[in-house]
Parts: structure tokens; sequence; C-alpha cells
């Protein structure tokens, strides 16, 4: 485990993040929805105003993880914290403590680089596996918390 390094993607990454969120969207059943594409990496991660930051896990010139994350802000809290957006670790390092490990690099950064106070994340309510993971890990949900999605043609015309 200690061979295994984590650091910040760069623009250079794209294609491999791309690689690591297609197989991220395989693993939970995502890859009929899936669109992204090296170019969206590279525009919105390492664009002008990144929209997101990746950290990337590797043995070698081996991909093993990947985290994407950006700010957020909580009026209720009245502080900032991280959004988890994407965590996937390759099914042959499951079970090692990488994921624990990303997320720690997650937590660290964001209190760095803007001093967030809490992270949130989504998870698949059919992936068990991932559920057990963050329980284990302190993570709690809200029964009374509910995403809502607006998008496509419904989304394009809020503004029509």
């Amino acid at each position: 485990m200690n061979d295994i390094n984590i650091r910040q993607a760069q623009v250079s990454d794209c294609e491999a993040v791309l690689s690591m969120l297609r197989q991220l969207a395989i693993d939970v059943g995502d890859d009929d929805v899936f669109r992204c594409r090296s170019e969206d990496i590279g525009k919105h991660g390492f664009g002008e105003q990144p929209l997101f930051h990746s950290l990337i896990a590797a043995r070698g010139d081996i991909n093993l993880g990947l985290a994407v994350y950006h700010p957020i802000f909580s009026t209720t809290r009245g502080m900032p914290g991280v959004f988890l957006l994407d965590l996937w670790v390759s099914p042959e390092a499951r079970n090692l403590g990488l994921g624990k490990r990303l997320i720690e690099q997650v937590v660290i950064r964001a209190r760095q680089q803007w001093q967030a106070d809490y992270l949130l994340l989504m998870v698949h309510g059919h992936n068990d596996a991932a559920q057990r993971f963050y329980q284990r890990h302190g993570f709690s949900h809200r029964p009374h918390d509910q995403y809502l999605f607006l998008e496509g043609e419904a989304f394009r015309a809020m503004t029509a």
C-alpha cells in the first residue's frame, strides 16, 4: 500500500481521468448515460476556472483510483465544504484502504484550499458495497434530504 502514490491530476491526465470515470460508470450501471469526453475533462477541470479537482492514485504508471471533488457552501451551516463527486478504486486495489486514503486526501486539500469543514457525497441506492464502505467510515444519510435533478429538455425549458 505504501507504494501507491496519490497526486493531483494534471491536464495531461485527461484521458486517464476519463478512463477511470468510464469504468466507474460501468461499475454502477450508468454506462448507458455516460457522455463525458476527454475534452470535457480538460475544459472544465483544467480550464480558466476549473469546476472540479481530481486526485489520481497510482502504483508506478498503473492507475488504481480516482477522486473527483469540488467546493460547496452550506447556508445552513454557514461554512464551506467539499462535494465528493466520484470515488473509484480499481478491483485489484479494493479492500486495501485506498478509498479511505483518497477521501483523506480530498479532506486535507479542501481544508487547505478553501477551509472546508464538511464533506458531502451521493451514493447510488443500489450500490450496497459503497454504502457499507461509507457507513464504516462514519458517513450517515439524512432521510429528509433528497437530490432532485433537472436536466435535458426540462432544464433548457427553464429559460424558454
